[in-house]
């Protein structure tokens, strides 16, 4: 396919550019690509990911392939990216929520060459610290850190907190602050409505 469309998103210390397209004639109209620097002077452009993209088993899901008709005479169906939210480490490590196919969001995390590798997903269980399932719908905060691992938010459902923060890498999630951590009689958590920060492989947020 061509580019029809060009929007840089994220720059690392290593000059990598995150950018996303349009994309016509091909076989996904929309998708996420790396520029990517060398010391030979060359650059290369990543495949980070795209609409209707097929992760190999054991994961098996497919990114969603949406799209809105326009009410127009005739109607016009134009496609929508699956992709709500990114963030790219000083290594170029890229996560991304992305909504699936059949209807879930889910967080992935994408390297040099190498299919995206799934972080968490809406009604995966969360760590037994919190307990419950991810409810990650509408929610688009993450940060990708420099040692490899992903922060996100996520709502909780069916478990002793309803909100948390949570670091680590796939497979491997733990939760930093939920609102079943125990306090000092008689606090509360309240989290801060402030989004949290992140840089190299700190964390902050308010609370």
């Amino acid at each position: 396919g061509n580019f029809t469309s060009l929007s840089a998103l994220a720059l690392d210390d290593a000059g990598d550019i995150l950018f996303k397209a349009q994309i016509s004639s091909g076989n996904a109209p929309f998708a996420f690509f790396r520029y990517r620097q060398s010391g030979t002077g060359t650059a290369q452009i990543d495949v980070v990911a795209y609409n209707g993209e097929v992760i190999p088993p054991p994961d098996g899901s497919t990114f969603a392939s949406q799209s809105v008709t326009e009410p127009t005479t005739p109607p016009i169906i134009m496609p929508v990216p699956a992709f709500s939210a990114f963030s790219m480490a000083n290594d170029g490590r890229v996560t991304f929520q992305v909504l699936l196919s059949q209807g879930l969001t889910a967080i992935y995390q994408q390297t040099g060459g190498a299919t995206p590798v799934r972080v968490a997903i809406e009604g995966g269980s969360a760590p037994s610290s919190t307990g419950g399932t991810y409810a990650l719908s509408g929610l688009a905060s993450l940060r990708s850190l420099d040692n490899g691992s992903t922060f996100f938010a996520s709502y909780l459902s069916g478990g002793a907190a309803y909100f948390g923060y949570f670091l680590g890498t796939p497979g491997n999630l733990q939760s930093l602050l939920s609102t079943a951590d125990a306090l000092p009689a008689p606090s509360r958590m309240s989290l801060a409505a402030a989004p949290p920060k992140a840089a190299g492989h700190f964390v902050g947020f308010a609370a």
